[in-house]
């Protein structure tokens, strides 16, 4: 730079120098930038100076900043930022990254810095867009599903001169609802009714609607009811209010091929109902257990089954049987004419080889594995929504472990290192494309020790291991152990970890179903011994809640210590069982980096 210092000397003192806008660190001094000292000397020294980027850092840091941007087409100092503050809890964000779309990846990092509590200008962001301005509810929301059916239209066509038809009016289906307060507004806009007849409409309506419902009730020509329960399986408003009263007395009526078809059609709007699954979804010789429902629906489901077919359904139903086999305990139960089936413990279709992963199938378009273990007490299951996440490359494989849902009669592993070395085993055959590990919680460690038993096989190793919710293996486990606890201390142990759903704990059925694998899975957790052993080679990503209790983001920080490669530490604001809450920001974060690792395989 000797040669042409003097020239750029000139040319730099003939510039007048505004002073800085924001706060500036310079990379020449590492400290705040003034503008006294912005001269042409100082942008000489620049030419020749070294740049003091990891000294810039820590004067950051050492003031309390915690989010770190990157400005530019794609992220190459963040790597070298974190290197430089290995100890600093920080963010690390780009604002441009190769292979995502623009905005995509913009409006990403703006959300994580806003979600971390860094105040947007908004206004200043969408000056040049036109947006609508919507204005929010001031309550919160609730977690629940809420599914909105239309009405099958495919009646309309229908009179009202033909009494072997059922109509679909407006006014029919109001009628069929019970809701009276739609039909006052329908009869209200009428211009020939008086004030005081308006009055009298709501009275007049509920009237109506009971005795239509009564009226509905009490067919007894099984062609007409058989007729208006096949039309009423597309339309799950009808159930609550005539369905299900209707099959309860219509069954103990019918004979016995017409009670199997009228039960399959209630089995199947009460699947609509609680779970969403409509009836062309159905395979009748498949376990209930493998259709994704998780121990809330079941309870659910239970629950409408024992209130309006007035019978015990045995909780082992859900766990060990197909929907067929179902239907046919349903009805002896029914009719009185059997004792309930006892389970068996040992069903054919718990010895298939795709046992321990149900949801494995043969994707032509896979070129990547994803294999994900759940949290103690949990099931394959809570991983079946990640799909509608993931793009069609990367393939979805929940392990599903011994003892809960479809595995529910076998006994479940109380210790780490035999369940280690039968899924190594068990996992190698589909090890032939490339994977990834993610474990929350008990499934951390899993997927932790799994990776490490691989590498002593001298298996293909993982490209990535993603872990949840976990301390490092490492930091021991200090808490009290609790599987050893009697019953009453157990739940109680539970119920403060709030991780079991409160209709489980205070259903002795249920918790009897679940009581094995929710012990068995924390005796491993309060057993386990970690030795020490070379790092991964494969980089480790952690996911973590700040509202965490259990698990603090330094112990989830101190993974970092198992890997060779690099470590990344991504928080959300919830709990300990935030993978729920935050699920697609974090599916999308781990497709996002197994997508690189594909790009650069291509």
């Amino acid at each position: 730079m000797e040669p042409i210092l003097a020239q750029f000397q000139i040319l730099a003192a003939s510039i007048t120098y505004n002073p800085p806008q924001i706060e500036i660190i310079s990379n020449l001094t590492a400290q705040p930038l003034t503008a006294a000292a912005i001269n042409a000397d100082y942008w000489c020294r620049h030419l020749r100076a070294p740049v003091q980027f990891a000294a810039s850092l820590e004067t950051l840091a050492a003031v309390g900043y915690q989010f770190f941007v990157e400005i530019g087409p794609k992220p190459v100092l963040l790597g070298m930022g974190r290197h430089c503050l290995p100890e600093v809890e920080a963010v690390w964000l780009p604002s441009l990254r190769p292979g995502y779309d623009d905005w995509q990846q913009m409006l990403l990092s703006l959300a994580q810095l806003y979600v971390h509590g860094v105040s947007v200008d908004w206004s200043g962001f969408d000056q040049n867009y036109p947006r609508q301005l919507v204005s929010l509810p001031t309550y919160p929301f609730q977690r629940q599903r809420y599914w909105l059916d239309t009405l099958n239209t495919g009646h309309q066509s229908k009179t009202l001169s033909s009494p072997e038809q059922l109509e679909t009016s407006t006014v029919v289906n109001l009628l069929l609802q019970g809701n009276i307060q739609q039909l006052v507004r329908q009869l209200e806009a009428v211009e020939d009714i008086s004030a005081d007849e308006i009055k009298l409409l709501p009275k007049l309506m509920e009237k109506l609607v009971q005795q239509h419902q009564l009226t509905t009730v009490s067919i007894t020509d099984k062609n007409k009811a058989s007729t208006l329960i096949e039309e009423s399986s597309s339309n799950s408003i009808f159930i609550p209010k005539i369905v299900e009263i209707f099959q309860y007395e219509q069954l103990l009526k019918s004979d016995p091929g017409e009670q199997k078809q009228l039960l399959k059609t209630y089995f199947s709007q009460l699947l609509a109902k609680v779970a969403g699954i409509s009836q062309d979804q159905l395979d009748w010789q498949q376990p209930l257990a493998n259709l994704g429902l998780d121990s809330l629906m079941i309870a659910d489901m239970r629950k409408h089954m024992e209130s309006n077919l007035k019978i015990i359904v045995p909780v082992e139903y859900f766990a060990a049987l197909s929907l067929e086999e179902i239907l046919k305990q349903l009805l002896l139960l029914i009719t009185g004419k059997s004792i309930p089936k006892q389970v068996d413990s040992n069903p054919e279709y718990l010895l298939q080889a795709n046992i321990w992963l149900p949801r494995l199938q043969t994707n032509s378009q896979a070129s990547f594995r994803l294999f994900c273990f759940p949290y103690a007490g949990a099931g394959a299951s809570i991983f079946y929504s990640w799909i509608k996440d993931l793009p069609p490359e990367i393939e979805l494989c929940p392990i599903q472990l011994p003892g809960r849902e479809n595995r529910t009669g076998e006994s479940p592993f109380t210790r780490i290192k035999p369940l280690i070395k039968t899924l190594a085993s068990l996992l190698h055959p589909h090890l032939d494309i490339p994977f990834a590990f993610f474990g929350h919680s008990l499934g951390a460690l899993l997927s932790f020790e799994l990776a490490r038993e691989l590498r002593r096989l001298n298996f293909p190793a993982p490209s990535y291991l993603f872990v949840s919710g976990s301390r490092a293996p490492q930091i021991p486990d200090l808490d009290s152990p609790i599987h050893t606890l009697p019953e009453p201390q157990f739940k109680e142990a539970l119920q403060r970890l709030n991780g079991t759903p409160e209709i489980i704990l205070k259903d002795s059925n249920l918790m009897q179903l679940f009581l094995p694998a929710l012990r068995s899975d924390f005796a491993m957790l309060e057993t386990y011994f970690y030795t020490n052993e070379k790092p991964l080679e494969c980089p480790i990503f952690g996911f973590g809640g700040l509202n965490d209790r259990r698990v603090s983001s330094e112990e989830i920080d101190a993974w970092h210590e198992q890997t060779q490669s690099y470590f990344k530490l991504q928080m959300f604001s919830d709990d300990h069982f935030f993978l729920h809450s935050a699920q697609s920001a974090m599916v999308q974060t781990i497709s996002h980096e197994i997508q690189k690792t594909l790009i650069l395989k291509t």
